[in-house]
């Protein structure tokens, strides 16, 4: 090989390579693709409902007829309950519902895993605390279109907490703040549940309705071996009529063989 082609073999490996046109795009575009299937989904759901969401309002009516035949299979119920207790368990991360029957006894209807909740310890006395109420507390409304799918939105601070505030000179206002049960998402200020949980909540609230629902929000499960605690009287008194309430909704061994498939 002469030296003139050893320069140009040196010349032409130091000379950089010219792209082709296609190639930033592509670039972008995978970019773009990796970016989209890795955004929580709550964020397409946001950015839905604050554009065209807005001309396409979505309402109770049709949000309940589009889920009622999927929510009926799963749940393959005889009969629709004459009243609703949802049984929300912190310490276990878990939602239980169960329904008052025409024989006069409560049934397990489902029960769902907690995907997130504020976790300090003990109840919410203010709205800035991270903390999830922990009371007896009623339906406020239902939400058909809400950023995580669906939402329920309780009567906190419900006007039994508002009297203790009262009592304790803690003020009213800063107690003011919604508490939600809503679809999949983290959230840190509200109970996160699976979208196909919040379905078959929502589904049968609207069923039987609001004012028949109650919802017990514990610090754990009062049916084990917990021993009641709680500095502030009002407070011991409110785990225990909750703990009361718990023992009406009991599995018999007969029920527990049945679901688990044991004769």
């Amino acid at each position: 090989m002469t030296e003139e082609q050893k320069n140009s073999d040196i010349k032409e490996e130091n000379t950089p390579q010219k792209r082709a046109w296609w190639e930033i795009p592509a670039r972008g575009a995978v970019f773009f693709v990796i970016l989209f299937v890795m955004m929580p989904g709550h964020w397409y759901r946001a950015a839905y409902l604050y554009t065209i969401g807005r001309l396409f309002p979505v309402s109770m009516e049709s949000r309940i007829s589009k889920i009622s035949d999927k929510v009926q299979r799963r749940l393959d119920l005889q009969e629709i309950p004459s009243e609703l207790r949802i049984l929300v368990l912190k310490a276990e991360k878990q939602v239980e519902l169960w329904g008052k029957m025409s024989s006069g006894t409560w049934k397990k209807i489902n029960y769902y895993p907690i995907f997130s909740l504020p976790e300090g310890v003990g109840p919410k006395l203010r709205k800035e605390e991270l903390k999830t109420p922990e009371g007896i507390y009623k339906i406020a409304s239902l939400d058909p279109d809400h950023l995580y799918a669906l939402a329920i939105k309780l009567d906190y601070p419900s006007q039994e907490d508002l009297n203790i505030a009262a009592e304790e000179k803690r003020s009213a206002e800063d107690m003011k703040t919604d508490f939600l049960l809503h679809g999949f998402g983290y959230s840190k200020k509200h109970i996160s549940m699976t979208n196909s949980g919040m379905e078959e909540l929502f589904y049968l609230i609207h069923k039987v309705g609001k004012e028949k629902t109650t919802v017990l929000i514990s610090p754990c499960d009062y049916r084990k071996d917990y021993e009641i605690s709680a500095k502030q009287s009002w407070l011991k008194k409110r785990y225990e009529e909750m703990k009361k309430l718990m023992s009406e909704m009991q599995e018999t061994k007969e029920k527990k063989d049945a679901a688990s498939g044991k004769n």
